[in-house]
């Protein structure tokens, strides 16, 4: 059945219209104050080339943990030909900790899975992860994990390795905080004061089309 709008009705759909319209649109993203190029880039991508987009986190970071559900409305439209990438932050023997477990639920391919899980143990449950055992029993008791194996995966030749690109990569970025955002491994998000994750997550698809029309430094 085909309706007619009331004339209020029609001039506040014909707002909404517009307000959404104008929200598509992503004003230039300014070098030097929303992003900056990283101490070794990788050199600029094609407009057509596949573009990484890798998440500097920790999973015992508060602002981490508050980012988390813009990344994932986020990522219900990323864009295409763009991929997502994390990477644990090790600043401290604490947070390297947290490094481990997150290459441990990678190991046993329940990253995707159980990396909220491990933000709203922490943040919200108050979960005292703080030490590899603790861990450990959590993953057994609380996600059916086996115990022995477990172990043996966070004193691993594999999670050890990749600790150790970790590094290299944490150090080339320059990255020194938490949550960090690389783009194409050429591009660092930077957060001028006041600026919302919402509208963090816009700078990154503003980025993302600065790339493809070939306007980013």
């Amino acid at each position: 059945m085909i309706t007619t709008l009331q004339p209020k009705l029609l001039a506040a759909a014909l707002a909404a219209a517009a307000f959404l319209l104008a929200g598509t649109a992503h004003a230039a993203l300014e070098a030097g104050v929303d992003y900056a190029v990283v101490p070794e880039p990788d050199e600029k991508p094609a407009p057509d080339a596949e573009l990484s987009v890798t998440e500097f986190f920790n999973f015992s970071c508060p602002a981490c943990n508050a980012s988390q559900p813009y990344i994932d409305t986020w990522l219900l439209t990323i864009p295409d030909n763009v991929v997502w990438q994390r990477q644990p932050v090790q600043f401290q023997q604490w947070n390297g900790l947290f490094a481990r477990l997150y290459f441990v639920l990678e190991g046993f391919g329940k990253e995707e899975e159980l990396y909220r899980e491990v933000f709203r143990a922490l943040h919200r449950d108050r979960k005292l992860l703080n030490s590899e055992g603790r861990m450990v029993d959590w993953l057994v008791e609380d996600h059916g994990f086996d115990e022995e194996a477990t172990e043996q995966a966070f004193d691993s030749f594999t999670v050890k390795t990749k600790i150790k690109r970790n590094n290299r990569l944490r150090e080339r970025f320059g990255v020194s905080s938490t949550p960090t955002f690389i783009i194409a491994d050429r591009y660092i998000l930077l957060r001028p004061t006041g600026t919302s994750n919402e509208k963090l997550m816009e700078n990154i698809t503003a980025l993302i089309d600065m790339i493809r029309a070939g306007e980013a430094i």
